[in-house]
Order: structure tokens, then C-alpha cells, then sequence
């Protein structure tokens, strides 16, 4: 988008680059993540050779409603700069991420008779730790090779990291299979799938800022774009599995 704001622009021209900064602002606006802005508002400086700070501080004027500083356009800078540090994130939560499969590890434990109806939606989420992957893929080939099985009475087939997971889940209590409604329980087991895609999103876009600062600082452009475009994808991604994820509650 931010490509796209000054495709038209001779960017070697005083007057487009600050035209460029006036098209550019509103976009960087509707970054939430106050470290993606800070990368994607260097990108955009360094394009139309403006400092940083000052665009920055345009945008954030634009998102508190003052509208844009009203001095004089960024100055304009000769060769490379030096970004400052994106301000630091509060930790996304690893343990909720945990507590979420753990929850659909207890469903899939006590009905693994549903997991060929889940197994396509689990492939396509990443776990946050490689345990959960193995023991969801080991709980699936026992289930392909035999539809009632029992997890708890085979335990000794799963590694020990695996069979702490299933311990920690298997005395718990769940709602869902308490009540006896099989309509309840999926709508239970899509939600949880969801959330596990979200928060897979959520610690991928985290992962992200790390490598674009560390593409910015070795000034390695394509990986940086490459790295944008990702997040960009990923961002709406994350847009639409939270509004998926709103319409099931």
C-alpha cells in the first residue's frame, strides 16, 4: 500500500517526496503495533529521503485526530539513516497459547472419535511448542488405525513430554462433554481451532518485527519486503479468522 500511495510520484522531485509524505501518512496510520509502525514508517522515510522522527510524529498527530504537525514538511536527509529502536511489546501471552491446546487436547483425548472431522483444520495450525504437534499427529494415526482407541489406555505409546501434555488434560472437567449436546461440543472444537490459528498468527507477526529490524539493519531491502508483504498478508489474515471467530461466539 505504501507502494502503491506513490507509484505516481517522481520521488527524485523535492515537491513529489513531500506530496509522497501527505500520501503515505494515512496509511502508516492504520498500523496498530506501535514497532511494525515504527518499520514500515523507516521504509516509507527512506523512500522519499525524509527523516523518520518527523514522519512518525505525523502520523501519530493523525491518529490522535490533531492532524498532521504543522511545521514544515519532514526535512529531507541525504544518504542512509539510522532507525531508532522499536519500542518494546508486552509479552503475547505464551501461557493462554498453551492453555488453549491443552483444552483441545482434553476434548480430543476424551472423543478422539472426532479428530478425522478436525484433522484438516489442525494441519493447518502451528503449535507453540513441538510437543502439542506430535501428540495431535500421534493421537490422529491411532485413530486411523483404530476408531475406538482409547489415548489414556495406550499412554505408553507417547513420549514422555507427550504424556505430561495428556496428564495435565485428562482428569479435567469439560462442559461440552458433560451436557451430552454433540452440537455444543463442535461448536466448542471450531472455536478453540480458531483461537489456536489467531494466537499462531499473533507470535508469527511478533517473530516478524524482530526480522525486519534485523533485515532494516543489514540493509538487506528484498528481504525486508518480502518480510512486509508477509505481515501485511498475515495482518489480514488475523483480521478475518478474529471476525470468524466473533461470529461463532
Amino acid at each position: 500500500l505504501l507502494r502503491q500511495a506513490t507509484a505516481s510520484l517522481d520521488l527524485t522531485d523535492a515537491r513529489d517526496r513531500r506530496r509522497g509524505a501527505e500520501l503515505v501518512i494515512p496509511v502508516l496510520a492504520k498500523i496498530p503495533e506501535a514497532s511494525v509502525l515504527e518499520i514500515y514508517a523507516q521504509q516509507a522515510a527512506g523512500w522519499l529521503r525524509i527523516e523518520p522522527a518527523a514522519l512518525l510524529r505525523d502520523v501519530q498527530a493523525l491518529k490522535s485526530g490533531k492532524g498532521p504537525h504543522p511545521g514544515p514538511p519532514p526535512r529531507a536527509v541525504e544518504g542512509d539513516f539510522r532507525g531508532r529502536e522499536p519500542a518494546g511489546q508486552a509479552n503475547n501471552g505464551a501461557s493462554k497459547a498453551t492453555k488453549d491446546e491443552g483444552y483441545l487436547l482434553g476434548l480430543l483425548i476424551e472423543r478422539p472419535d472426532l479428530l478425522p472431522e478436525v484433522a484438516g483444520e489442525l494441519q493447518a495450525v502451528n503449535f507453540s511448542a513441538p510437543a502439542y504437534e506430535r501428540v495431535f499427529a500421534r493421537l490422529q494415526q491411532m485413530v486411523a488405525s483404530e476408531a475406538t482407541v482409547r489415548p489414556t489406555d495406550r499412554l505408553s505409546e507417547f513420549a514422555p513430554d507427550e504424556q505430561g501434555l495428556i496428564s495435565a488434560v485428562a482428569m479435567a472437567k469439560y462442559p461440552e462433554l458433560d451436557s451430552g449436546s454433540e452440537a455444543a461440543l463442535r461448536q466448542s472444537l471450531d472455536q478453540c481451532i480458531q483461537t489456536l490459528k489467531i494466537n499462531a498468527a499473533q507470535r508469527r507477526l511478533k517473530a516478524l518485527v524482530a526480522e525486519m529490524r534485523a533485515a532494516r539493519a543489514s540493509g538487506d531491502e528484498s528481504r525486508l519486503v518480502t518480510l512486509m508483504q508477509e505481515n501485511d498478508r498475515l495482518a489480514h489474515q488475523l483480521d478475518a479468522l478474529k471476525d470468524m471467530r466473533h461470529g461463532q461466539g
